[in-house]
């Protein structure tokens, strides 16, 4: 046997012993772990975004035979060093989030089925009508490191405004703070979503308080995702289960709390424009 054809095979050899080894160890990791962490990024209330997420925690679990508990931390920044821990076996993130997950050997399951755009919201009674009207005003938004605050970045410099100088950006600690500071005259507008603004007001304000003055441009919405020490198996059941949820009762009642129409299946390659975001 040539000196070139032994290092071929033994390179061969290696190659499907890791592969081998790797398919045990996740087996392993699913016989031996009695639950699967569930991890959602902070954008509401902590004591509403645990109870809304037991239902999709439920759901999961009812699926894949096995119990799924859903966990968050208080902040964004919190919750993305998680993510680099890789604490979370599946996880629900906001879209800029995403590189830094599959950096951390987490693969996409399922995105919401629409995109995500942001909105600049006013009290109904105020003289605020564009985006130029902010110079000058106080604009109010989620966390510094969210999808929103990111895409509302680049819309205020498309429209001539340094969010360093031009107004006063405030960084609240979710979507909901974020626009108690426009009702109680803390900020003159708020940037959110749309569903989230929709969810607030059928269940909290119980009627209309705020306007939309400004829609920005959009980019892939909010994601699942699996740790890739998640049996392949699971993450199938796991991508089914969310991409179905427009077809089963449970799911339609668990879209029908989020404002959400369906989830469709995610793909590495549509997250390439929050990759390439700032160039």
């Amino acid at each position: 046997m040539s000196h070139g054809y032994q290092i071929g095979y033994r390179l061969i050899v290696v190659v499907l012993l890791s592969c081998v080894l790797l398919s045990a160890g996740n087996r392993v990791y699913a016989q031996e772990s009695s639950h699967y962490k569930f991890g959602v990024f902070p954008f509401m209330p902590m004591p509403a975004l645990i109870k809304y997420y037991n239902s999709v925690s439920a759901d999961f679990t009812r699926l894949i035979n096995k119990r799924v508990i859903a966990q968050s931390r208080p902040t964004f920044k919190l919750f993305s060093q998680e993510i680099e821990n890789e604490t979370y076996d599946i996880i629900f993130i906001q879209p800029f989030d995403y590189p830094l997950a599959h950096n951390h050997n987490y693969r996409p399951l399922a995105r919401r089925g629409d995109d995500l755009d942001a909105i600049l919201v006013t009290r109904i009674d105020s003289d605020i009508t564009s985006i130029a009207d902010l110079a000058g005003k106080t604009l109010a938004n989620p966390p510094l490191e969210s999808a929103i605050s990111n895409v509302v970045k680049k819309e205020l410099m498309k429209a001539g405004l340094d969010s360093d100088s031009s107004l006063e950006m405030i960084y609240t600690g979710n979507h909901f703070a974020c626009m108690q500071m426009v009702l109680v005259g803390k900020a003159d507008a708020c940037s959110t979503t749309t569903p989230v603004l929709t969810h607030w007001e059928n269940t909290q304000l119980k009627k209309k308080k705020l306007h939309v003055i400004h829609r920005s441009g959009s980019v892939p919405h909010t994601l699942y995702m699996a740790h890739t020490r998640v049996p392949v198996e699971d993450q199938e059941k796991l991508k089914q289960a969310i991409i179905s949820w427009n077809e089963r009762p449970e799911g339609k009642m668990i879209l029908k709390i989020f404002s959400v129409s369906s989830f469709v299946e995610a793909r590495d390659s549509d997250y390439d424009v929050i990759r390439h975001f700032w160039e």
